[in-house]
């Protein structure tokens, strides 16, 4: 499994048997290149405001772009797709999960976090991205000749 971008020369070998001989295909150059990273776009409740004592929902929505998509191909199939983590709530403790469909059906990715308990103020949301291991191995792959 190729699992970072480059180029390569790849070839193929076969051991033979007691009939046939042994075989080195000629090499193919590949080149591999990553996929364009995600981007995260946040949408706040109620135009960006919760009266003091009330709770509302911060929707962080994750999409990609590229002829492959790990989000789009493997999240439905139960594949980790990553985290996001909601910085700046003020709690102990950052709200976080992994990146879920979001409606089913919908291929939209994210995840939803209810906040509460803010006191009066101005906040600064962020929301952070984190890709596992298995959405990391995106990439576009190209024969070149």
């Amino acid at each position: 499994m190729i699992t970072s971008s480059g180029n390569y020369l790849v070839t193929a070998h076969f051991l033979g048997t007691t009939n046939l001989s042994p075989l080195t295909s000629d090499a193919e150059s590949l080149q591999v290149t990553r996929a364009p990273a995600p981007t995260v776009s946040v949408t706040l409740p109620n135009g960006g405001t919760i009266t003091v004592g009330d709770s509302g929902v911060v929707r962080v929505e994750i999409s990609t772009t590229g002829r492959v998509s790990r989000l789009n191909d493997d999240c439905p199939n139960d594949d980790s797709c990553g985290n996001i983590e909601l910085l700046g709530t003020g709690a102990t403790t950052a709200p976080s999960g992994e990146v879920v469909e979001l409606g089913s059906g919908t291929g939209i990715y994210g995840r939803e976090f209810s906040v509460s308990g803010f006191n009066a103020g101005a906040y600064t949301l962020t929301a952070r991205y984190t890709e596992t291991t298995t959405s990391l191995r995106s990439h576009r792959v190209r024969r070149r000749r």
